[in-house]
């Protein structure tokens, strides 16, 4: 899947805020994995900023956040806007 959101600062600002509000707290402030939740978890947490998340595509970020991997739960209810969705992986891409 293309990413059909231009990653531009508006889309970059509502997934940074989305971030804030659903990921930040597992995946800590930088995206590193090392949010407060994720020694509760029993599982680690994704780095945003590796080489091996970064070379994914945007459609298979974008599949995660909607479905769920694992441990992490879906987000395709919680954010139910594609747009939304896809502007958070616009952010994702910025914690390199």
């Amino acid at each position: 899947m293309k990413n059909p959101v231009a990653a531009d600062a508006n889309s970059t600002s509502t997934g940074k805020d989305l971030y804030a509000k659903h990921c930040k707290s597992c995946h800590g402030k930088d995206g590193l994995g090392d949010g407060p939740k994720a020694a509760t978890l029993g599982a680690s947490c994704s780095d945003f900023t590796t080489k091996e998340f970064q070379s994914q595509t945007d459609g298979e970020i974008f599949y995660k956040i909607t479905q769920g991997k694992e441990k992490m739960p879906a987000y395709g209810k919680t954010i139910p806007e594609d747009a939304d969705r896809w502007a958070l992986v616009n952010y994702l891409r910025k914690l390199k």
